[in-house]
C-alpha cells in the first residue's frame, strides 16, 4: 500500500492482495460509502416484491397442478378435497400477508430514505388511494387480508368442472368467497366494500381479483422503482467515475479505510453495486473476481 497519511483509499483487489490507487479524503469516503451503500439498498428494495411475485406464481402454479390432477384423476381429487382446500387457503393468506408487508415495508422505506415531504413518498401514496378508489380487486383483496386475520379463511369454496369444447374437453377449477357470509361474519368492511358485496348476490370468483390485485401491484411497483432511479443515477455516476479510474489495472476496484498500523492494523472493504451501476449509468462494467 502507497505510503501516505490518509486513512481512506481507492484500490484494487486481487485475492489477497490490495494495491492503492490513490488517497481518499474523508469526505469523499463518506460520500462514496453512501452512495455505495444507497445503491445497494435501491436494488434490494424490489426483493418484497419478489416475495409477492413468487407466493402469487406458487398459487398459479398449484392451480393449474389441481386442474391437471382433476382431468387425470377426478374421483381421487374429491377424497383430497380437505387437503386441497387448506393449500389453497395457505397459499391466498401467503399472497394476502407478502401484498401486505410490501406495502407498509415500501412506505416506511421511502419515509426514511427521501423525507415525509418527497416525491417518491407523495406517488406512492398517490398511487395506493388510487388503486384503492378506482379497483374493486384491489380494495377488496384488502379489506380480505384483514378479515382472513379476525375471523377465518379467505377461501370459502372449491369447486372442479369439466366441459366441452368443440373436440376437447376443458377441466376448470372455481375458488370461491360467498358475499352474504363475509358480510354475517365479519363487520369491518368499510362502507365502500360492504355495498359492493351487498350488491353480490352469494358466491364470486375469487382467482381474477387476486390476478388483477397482483398486476396493479406490479404496475405501482414498477413506476416507483424507475422514479427512484432518477434519484440515484447521480450516485452510479460517480461511482462509475471512480470504478474508471482503475480500469488500466484490469483488477476488482474496491473503497478501502484503514485503521491502526502494523499488528493491529485493521481493514474495513466495500464493494462497488456494478449491477446497479451498469443499469443506471448505461455503461457495461465487466465484474472482475475477488480472487482474481
Amino acid at each position: 500500500m502507497a505510503d501516505d497519511s490518509s486513512d481512506y483509499y481507492l484500490a484494487v483487489s486481487k485475492g489477497q492482495k490490495f494495491t492503492g490507487i490513490r488517497p481518499l479524503t474523508e469526505d469523499e469516503y463518506n460520500e462514496s460509502i453512501r452512495d455505495i451503500l444507497g445503491l445497494k439498498k435501491h436494488e434490494g428494495s424490489n426483493l418484497l416484491f419478489d416475495v409477492v411475485e413468487s407466493n402469487f406464481e406458487d398459487f398459479i402454479n398449484k392451480i393449474e397442478y389441481y386442474k391437471e390432477e382433476y382431468r387425470k384423476n377426478s374421483l381421487m381429487l374429491n377424497l383430497n378435497s380437505s387437503l386441497i382446500y387448506f393449500d389453497l387457503n395457505r397459499l391466498i393468506l401467503n399472497i394476502l400477508s407478502a401484498i401486505r408487508t410490501f406495502l407498509d415495508h415500501t412506505e416506511r422505506r421511502l419515509q426514511k430514505t427521501y423525507g415525509q415531504s418527497s416525491n417518491e413518498l407523495f406517488f406512492f401514496k398517490k398511487e395506493r388511494n388510487n388503486a384503492f378508489d378506482n379497483n374493486f380487486a384491489y380494495r377488496f383483496t384488502e379489506k380480505l387480508r384483514n378479515y382472513s386475520q379476525h375471523c377465518g379463511l379467505p377461501l370459502g369454496n372449491i369447486e372442479f368442472s369439466s366441459y366441452l369444447d368443440g373436440d376437447d374437453t376443458i377441466y376448470n377449477i372455481l375458488i370461491s368467497v360467498d358475499s352474504l357470509e363475509l358480510l354475517e361474519d365479519y363487520d369491518s368492511w368499510g362502507e365502500v366494500v360492504k355495498k359492493e358485496l351487498g350488491e353480490i348476490d352469494g358466491k364470486f370468483d375469487l382467482l381474477p381479483l387476486i390476478q388483477e390485485k397482483y398486476e396493479v401491484l406490479k404496475g405501482i411497483g414498477s413506476r416507483l422503482y424507475a422514479i427512484e432511479e432518477e434519484y440515484h443515477r447521480h450516485a452510479a455516476e460517480q461511482l462509475l467515475d471512480l470504478i474508471l479510474e482503475t480500469i488500466e489495472t484490469k483488477e476488482r476496484p474496491i473503497i478501502m479505510k484503514l485503521n491502526g498500523d502494523g499488528e493491529k492494523l485493521q481493514m474495513q472493504i466495500h464493494q462497488f453495486p456494478f449491477n446497479a451501476i451498469s443499469r443506471l449509468t448505461g455503461v457495461k462494467i465487466e465484474e472482475k473476481s475477488p480472487t482474481g
